[in-house]
């Protein structure tokens, strides 16, 4: 489970139909070896804590949509065995089994839901497709979108975690209606499947206060044009909003840039060492050492242009900081752009 290519073939296909180009990979999230362990050199990861070899980020109980289901059960491969085991034990027990699927049992997810700081660490709420033996995924080929697009390292820091945020929305609503097609094409009676249905589809309406406009049934049309501007008339379905979104942020991903004007952006100091600080900012799992000399100086960046701050660092600092390190610090949000 080194990820060279990180979607399962599925999913890996319905992308190639949204993005421009090639899926991004990020080596640098290992799950033979864990890249959030503590190596048995002694290396640390670059974290603000560790996780537990025995549980890795597997403290996740995916809802598995029906048609997974059936790819992880029609899995006849020797090394599907164990995934098709796990998925029938969860089918034997009936707890959250629907037509759209496998569900969490309503226990594991008020633990999960009430739990702080257990990824990594709770052996409790470990997902019932891990496999003891090598801690594999039993169901990897076939995982869901979030275990598809959740990673513990980003190649640029929040640039990644942003791209693939954008990814796991559009499969997660790709998962959801696909579910739900499936089921009606299996002859699953719509009344049946009603009860599944957000609440918020059918009684955010009623729950709303309405202006005279909408009680009419008229469209403010300024609102409207100001929602969709030149894009009025052609507003789309969900699924195809979520698809542009994963397109613009993989743009941005695809092409690598400093801003003219940076400032100091968010983030924390979660730890200190001699001469350097480890720095959090979109996920205390992807951390970033920085010389405590650099941290002190980066109020410099105070949107003046990025070059004359450059040569300020270095005619009066004798700090010189090249183009790789400081799209680095950019990625990871620790400089931003004055207009961001």
């Amino acid at each position: 489970m080194s990820v060279t290519h990180p979607l399962p073939d599925l999913y890996a296909r319905w992308m190639a139909d949204v993005l421009p180009d090639e899926m991004p990979s990020e080596p640098g999230a290992t799950c033979d070896d864990c890249a959030m362990c503590v190596k048995a050199d002694g290396e640390m990861p670059t974290s603000v804590y560790f996780f537990d070899p025995e549980v890795k980020c597997c403290v996740y109980m995916p809802r598995l949509p029906n048609f997974l289901v059936g790819r992880v059960l029609a899995d006849d491969r020797p090394e599907g065995e164990a995934g098709r085991g796990s998925a029938e034990a969860r089918i034997r027990a009936g707890v959250g089994v629907t037509p759209l699927g496998l569900d969490r049992p309503p226990r594991y997810d008020l633990l999960f839901r009430n739990s702080a700081n257990t990824i990594g660490r709770s052996r409790e709420l470990r997902c019932p497709h891990y496999l003891e033996e090598g801690g594999r995924c039993g169901i990897w080929r076939h995982r869901d979108a979030l275990c598809s697009t959740w990673f513990c390292r980003h190649q640029r820091g929040q640039v990644g975690a942003a791209l693939w945020a954008a990814l796991r929305d559009l499969l997660a609503m790709v998962e959801v209606e696909l579910a739900r097609w499936a089921a009606l094409q299996e002859g699953v009676h719509a009344e049946v499947l009603y009860p599944f249905l957000p609440r918020s589809e059918h009684d955010r309406r009623l729950e709303e206060s309405p202006d005279g406009l909408a009680i009419d049934g008229i469209a403010d049309e300024t609102v409207r044009r100001a929602l969709w501007g030149e894009r009025v008339g052609d507003e789309g379905t969900e699924v195809a909003v979520r698809a542009a979104v994963g397109r613009e942020r993989y743009a941005t991903w695809a092409a690598p840039s400093i801003p003219e004007r940076l400032r100091v952006g968010r983030f924390e100091v979660a730890a200190t060492r001699a001469g350097g600080c480890r720095v959090v900012t979109h996920s205390s799992l992807d951390a970033l050492d920085l010389p405590s000399q650099l941290v002190a100086l980066l109020p410099l960046f105070d949107g003046r242009r990025t070059d004359e701050v450059l040569r300020q660092l270095e005619e009066s600092h004798q700090v010189q900081i090249d183009s790789q390190f400081l799209q680095e610090l950019v990625d990871w949000g620790v400089l931003v752009s004055v207009e961001g």
